[in-house]
């Protein structure tokens, strides 16, 4: 294992990895949102990114295997390609542009947005393949530029009003295409490796209990609760930026 990580930082971590999956398994997204500030307290981040995109990944794969027949293959589909066009545009970005600028004006936004929906307020799409495109290719650019790529893809299901099983389906099929190029050019990189698989491996049994305690807890979860649960989360994103970007 990388020398920074010890029994004893494991077992805040595998708290922290918890709730996380937790989180994504009960709402289709959030895995980052909750474990990455925590594990930066403990290790650095060039150890914490290629641990936590395994760990994520194997939600996606429980959601989507568990819930296939509730997929609906051609709803995503724009988005996927959309988003993993957006990758390599983000990355330009990120070489062209003040990241910090961009994330904490993708924060304001995503707080403002997040806010308006949460109040009851949406915007009636006719055109939604093309919308979910748009959202997917703005995920991707913002994913690869600046590590926030939820939001827009969760503003846009949200918005839509998609049924829960749907819309908890749905964004772990994108993310599992997104998440699963991202681990690929973290392991060309050399990023990811058998050390960092090692510490991944060490926390699958609290990711697995968080997925499991979700499936337990989603069938009590009504429709319009699980809306707002899912605002908060994407709005909770965005204070996360801020705080990072400011201190």
């Amino acid at each position: 294992m990388p020398p920074e990580v010890t029994l004893y930082s494991l077992v805040p971590a595998a708290i922290a990895v918890f709730a996380a999956s937790l989180a994504k398994s009960t709402t289709g997204f959030g895995f980052a949102l909750v474990s990455v500030p925590l594990l930066l307290l403990l290790w650095e981040p060039i150890y914490v990114v290629p641990i936590v995109i395994p760990l994520v990944l194997t939600t996606d794969i429980l959601i989507v295997f568990n819930n296939r027949k509730a997929l609906e293959p051609k709803r995503v589909a724009p988005m996927v390609v959309a988003g993993l066009t957006g990758i390599p545009l983000g990355a330009y970005i990120l070489i062209a542009a003040q990241p910090e600028v961009l994330r904490l004006v993708i924060a304001l936004l995503v707080l403002a947005a997040g806010t308006a929906l949460l109040v009851g307020f949406t915007i009636n799409i006719g055109r939604e393949r093309l919308a979910s495109g748009i959202a997917g290719l703005v995920s991707g650019v913002l994913a690869s530029s600046t590590g926030i790529s939820g939001p827009p893809v969760s503003l846009f299901m949200i918005n839509q009003r998609w049924e829960k099983l749907t819309f908890r389906t749905s964004i772990s099929l994108y993310f599992l295409f997104i998440d699963s190029f991202t681990m690929f050019m973290l392991a060309v990189t050399g990023a990811l490796g058998f050390q960092t698989l090692q510490v991944s491996a060490a926390l699958w049994l609290p990711v697995l209990l968080g997925y499991v305690l979700a499936t337990r807890i989603l069938p009590h979860i009504q429709q319009r609760l699980f809306i707002r649960l899912a605002t908060v989360i994407v709005m909770g994103s965005g204070v996360v930026t801020i705080a990072d970007v400011v201190r």
